[in-house]
């Protein structure tokens, strides 16, 4: 509605004002397009200032991680290549240990060092908190005694602070006895961090803690705010109280933690960003007072170039109307646009509708052809039974449906149904009733259990409020014995070569599928003798209406079938076909007409068959 009420609004505009209107839009478009390449020209080079700003910060950052490495790893060595410490460590001498640690130990300043024995002993070290307690793992231990070789890393000292950690295995005869382990304080290095980086520089937990922090500090009460965005790897922008913050974050894995860290650096880029609000003010404030002056130029430009225009088009206005008192003040010229504008688009409209029915017609088509396939083409193939069915839609896809399967007891499954509704909805229902109820017939222990199976899935969510009249019977091949169970379909006939047309008697009636959730189905037995043929149909047989608005009902069809007795299924599905096309001729159909003719043969053709063999 919105868009047609827009076409008729500029419709009525004149072309003068139309062609502004273009001029505008492309004007806006262009304004934007080249808006949109300065934004991104913007965007590409802030995207390499930051990219240069994480280089950096990462640079400097593994520079200083090195030097501390390199340090700590050096000492490491020298202890490893002490084989008296090595001694006195396996034998547990305190006295040598702590003369060795001394003599080693002279320059470690602020650097510390700590011995521990693989089982976790503290078996001596440096008088700082930093290693008064082990501060590997078990587990961190054991790799580094599987190894055999230094290992650096980040670890938790023992005072909970963060400390760079070089263990190294110290054996004696090959043999591993006790670990090395060379730590300093990771605050320095986020301190020579902070003064290159010119800010502040915190290091956080994965989950956001503050765990130290070097440099100019921040505001305060902006630390939760700054650690839940800077978690996230990369340069972004918090701000708070007028203050712009840019954060870069860096995650710092390492050998020792089972969670990475992040390395935060932290500037205040509010001068900045206001510099560049005021240069974006000043540019939107040019462009639109350039888009006022050139709108004014063009509407002053094209209100004297259509002076001539308008007064052809006040002519024609006026001839449409059946006046012709309307003269053209101008010089006589042959304008044909707007004739052509109008003819232009009643073709148009009717291109469009039949583009639509040709649309509809295709979608129609392919709907008929699944419909078709979702039936069966081809039946059982047994001695004592012969099958025949069709179903004639009564549009283009229809609701009926029918369908005959082996069942794993070795019965015959088979099933007749009319959807309530016609067209594609009473389609798609049939569709989903068919897959269902084959689904659920192999499994089922009858066809009571099967049909209130079916019943119960099809009540769920039909918010359509459509049903399904269905009769299912499941019939021994070998003795003709019939268990069925209706759910309001019409009753089938039965005919047999001396037996006379009769309907199946039904000792209950039982509602349509998809009505009654939770109802129990019963089920019921019958017998088809040798040679006669179970035929059932839906309600489109029936209820056919003729062109004088009689129906064909059940006395007309056992009449039909009386001619019919001892016919072959085929024969007989295409009799009844054809009495009901010929009391329609004439008339609209009204329904769909489905029929399924089941024939048991029985005995005799299980003696024509052994008869066959021993002729042969």
């Amino acid at each position: 509605m919105t868009s047609g009420s827009d076409t008729a609004a500029l419709a009525r505009l004149s072309l003068r004002s139309r062609i502004t209107t273009i001029v505008c839009v492309v004007f806006l478009v262009l304004t934007a397009l080249l808006l949109f390449e300065m934004h991104s020209r913007e965007r590409a080079m802030q995207a390499r200032l930051e990219s240069a700003l994480m280089t950096s910060l990462q640079l400097n950052l593994e520079s200083l991680q090195d030097v501390e490495f390199q340090r700590a790893e050096a000492y490491a060595r020298r202890f490893q290549e002490n084989r008296e410490l090595a001694e006195g460590l396996r034998d547990r001498n305190t006295e040598l240990i702590d003369l060795q640690l001394v003599e080693l130990q002279a320059d470690l300043d602020p650097t510390a060092a700590q011995f521990v024995s693989f089982d976790g002993e503290l078996l001596g070290g440096s008088d700082s908190p930093l290693v008064e307690a082990p501060i590997l793992q078990a587990e961190h231990l054991d790799v580094l005694r599987a190894q055999g070789r230094v290992t650096t890393g980040l670890v938790f000292g023992a005072d909970g602070s963060l400390v760079h950690v070089a263990a190294a295995p110290l054996f004696v005869h090959a043999r591993p006895v006790a670990a090395a382990i060379v730590v300093s304080p990771f605050q320095r290095t986020t301190d020579k961090l902070a003064k290159g980086f010119g800010s502040q520089v915190l290091t956080l937990s994965e989950d956001g803690d503050v765990l130290q922090s070097s440099g100019t500090a921040m505001v305060e009460e902006q630390r939760t705010k700054i650690s839940a965005q800077a978690i996230r790897s990369g340069i972004s922008l918090l701000g708070d109280d007028g203050k712009s913050l840019q954060i870069a974050s860096l995650p710092v894995p390492s050998t020792f933690l089972d969670a990475p860290l992040y390395v935060v650096g932290i500037q205040d880029a509010s001068e900045a960003l206001r510099k560049s609000r005021i240069g974006n003010a000043i540019s939107a404030l040019a462009l639109v007072s350039g888009l006022t002056l050139f709108l004014a130029f063009i509407n002053w430009s094209l209100r004297h170039s259509f002076f001539p225009l308008n007064a052809v088009i006040r002519s024609l206005d006026a001839l449409s109307e059946g006046k012709t008192d309307q003269a053209v003040n101008v010089p006589k010229t042959d304008d044909e646009i707007g004739r052509l504008a109008g003819t232009f688009e009643v073709f148009r409209k009717s291109m469009e509708a039949r583009s639509e029915l040709e649309r509809v017609n295709r979608e129609l088509d392919v709907a008929t052809r699944i419909q078709q396939q979702c039936l069966p083409t081809t039946f059982p193939e047994l001695a004592e039974m012969g099958f025949a069915a069709d179903m004639v839609p009564m549009r283009e896809v229809g609701g009926d449906f029918y369908d005959v399967f082996d069942l794993p007891s070795g019965k015959i499954g088979c099933v007749i149904a009319d959807v309530s509704d016609k067209g594609m909805g009473a389609a798609l229902f049939m569709a989903i009733s068919r897959t269902v109820m084959r689904a659920i017939a192999a499994s089922a222990e009858g066809p009571a259990d099967c049909v209130t199976m079916v019943n119960n899935y099809l009540c769920v969510d039909n918010d359509a409020m459509l049903f399904v009249t269905l009769f299912y019977v499941e019939i021994d091949p070998h003795t003709g014995a019939m268990v069925f169970c209706n759910a309001g379909h019409n009753p089938p006939v039965i005919v047999g070569p001396e037996t006379e047309p009769r309907f199946l008697k039904f000792d209950q009636g039982q509602p349509a599928l998809a009505v009654w959730e939770e109802f129990d189905y019963e089920e019921e037995t019958g017998l088809l003798n040798p040679g006669e043929t179970l035929f059932c149909y839906t309600d489109g047989v029936t209820e056919a209406m003729s062109a004088e608005l009689e129906e064909y009902g059940e006395a007309r069809l056992l009449e039909a079938m009386r001619p019919l007795m001892g016919a072959t299924p085929s024969d007989q599905l295409e009799a009844i076909m054809k009495s009901v096309s010929i009391f329609t001729e004439g008339a609209e159909t009204s329904d769909d007409i489905t029929c399924l003719s089941i024939e048991f043969k029985g005995q005799l053709a299980r003696s024509e068959g052994d008869a066959a063999e021993q002729a042969v």
